[in-house]
């Protein structure tokens, strides 16, 4: 509670995870998911109001969350996968149910984005605004090609790593350059001060580490991974197997944990290791079930039928 009203005052908390940005990533996760199964917590049935309750509660404990440990990364991938999830629930919805459940869809809504919008209106303006004029003279250099002039801030250290890794991975573009790649970039890039080698072993972008590391030929393979489970996802909600608000979920998370990765190695650390393990292995646990499923139906029909004598 002392960390929640410590980010509400204004300062950027991190509940002793890592760092703000892991704490952030856990909150942006959870706040998806509140979103995605919010159908099945804001349903009728049994204990209707504790579970509508709760759910309004910790919706707005993940929004605050998001919103103070500032970070950037997850804001900018929340903008983008929210609005996504909104508009393929929509379409989902008005497909396959009649139209005059619209204003069910509506009301919803509208249920939804107060839930969300009242403690962002509240206090959290301020600090994603403030949060940002903090990088503009970065952001500026950066479009001006004045490289130089670029401090070594919080957007600054990641663009010369980024910029140091795009030299290192000139040279192997293929094969990369092992494990220790992302650390090498970093230590044995002449031009980097030594205080922020001693102090950054990482290059704040998962698919630039993969890059460096294992070069075009780990690239692809992480992308045919990424496709296989992403083809499973699809096969398994075609299927009838994997619910609906889950294979919107997936969809979801995907989007944003490839922009949050962007920004932060969220895959080089146990904390998204844990995360891209949680949401992947449900995934692909529900395509291995419909999978099971198939071939259970295909050998019942090739089994041959008895024939009266």
């Amino acid at each position: 509670m002392a960390e929640f009203l410590r980010g509400v005052g204004g300062d950027r908390v991190d509940f002793d995870i890592r760092n703000a940005q892991h704490t952030a990533m856990y909150f942006g996760t959870g706040l998806l998911g509140l979103l995605a199964f919010a159908r099945r917590s804001l349903a009728l049935g049994s204990l209707a109001i504790v579970r509508r309750f709760a759910w309004a509660l910790a919706t707005i404990i993940c929004l605050t969350g998001v919103i103070i440990t500032q970070t950037r990364g997850v804001w900018l991938a929340l903008i983008v996968a929210m609005p996504l999830m909104a508009t393929l629930f929509s379409w989902w919805y008005l497909r396959f149910h009649p139209l005059k459940h619209a204003r069910s869809v509506l009301i919803g809504s509208f249920l939804a984005v107060m839930t969300v919008g009242i403690p962002a209106a509240n206090f959290g303006y301020e600090a994603i605004a403030d949060r940002l004029e903090q990088e503009r003279p970065t952001i500026e250099s950066i479009l001006a090609g004045d490289f130089s002039e670029i401090p070594y801030n919080s957007a600054g250290i990641r663009f010369h790593t980024w910029r140091a890794a795009t030299e290192w991975i000139a040279e192997r573009p293929l094969v990369g350059w092992g494990g220790a790649g992302r650390s090498l970039a970093i230590d044995e890039t002449e031009w980097m001060p030594q205080w922020v080698k001693d102090q950054y072993g990482h290059l704040h972008n998962y698919f630039l580490e993969l890059f460096v590391a294992y070069g075009l030929l780990g690239v692809g393979v992480f992308v045919a991974l990424a496709f296989w489970v992403g083809r499973g996802t699809w096969l398994a909600w075609r299927g009838g197997v994997m619910p609906n608000d889950m294979a919107l979920f997936g969809v979801s998370f995907f989007i944003y944990w490839v922009i949050v990765n962007q920004f932060e190695s969220y895959n080089s650390f146990w904390t998204g290791v844990f995360v891209h393990n949680l949401v992947v292995g449900g995934l692909v646990t529900h395509y291995w079930r419909w999978q099971l499923i198939r071939k259970r139906d295909d050998d019942s029909q090739l089994q041959p039928t008895s024939q009266p004598e």
